[in-house]
């Protein structure tokens, strides 16, 4: 019995060791006797892949015909997701820094002082709002 249990382990490694080796061919081409006779992880894994291929076919079709709608609509196509590849971070910092009007503006025009607003406003009621008053602190 000693020796039972490490031969049983090296017929499950050398098996997947040969799964490992052997090329995989797409689920789709594969007959339904030849997926049986898969070990039931691959044939979840080739599962899960043939799923995730479908998902992402179905957001490209929809993609393409958002962009169709918009184009017929004639309105333009929402601007493209920042590139997000690490190493062009400077580089599209750097864009989004160019395209503001202003971007680091070390002074503002002030108009009134905290202590200026609180004698300006004391009669004012608790909570209310006046939309017409623009205030730069």
């Amino acid at each position: 019995q000693v020796f039972y249990l490490p031969k049983l382990r090296f017929e499950a490694r050398s098996a997947a060791k040969a799964l490992l080796r052997r090329p995989r061919a797409p689920p789709f081409a594969m007959s339904d006797a030849v997926a049986d006779k898969l070990p039931a992880a691959e044939r979840k894994r080739l599962k899960k892949e043939a799923e995730a291929k479908q998902r992402e076919e179905e957001k490209e079709k929809k993609r393409a015909e958002q962009a169709a709608k918009q184009e017929a609509a004639g309105t333009k196509p929402a601007k493209e997701v920042e590139e997000t590849d690490p190493t062009k971070y400077r580089e599209n910092r750097l864009a989004m820094v160019q395209a503001l009007q202003d971007p680091y503006p070390h002074k503002w025009p002030v108009d009134a002082s905290i202590p200026g607003l609180i004698h300006k406003y004391k009669d004012i009621e608790v909570e209310a709002h006046m939309e017409d008053v623009v205030v730069t602190i």
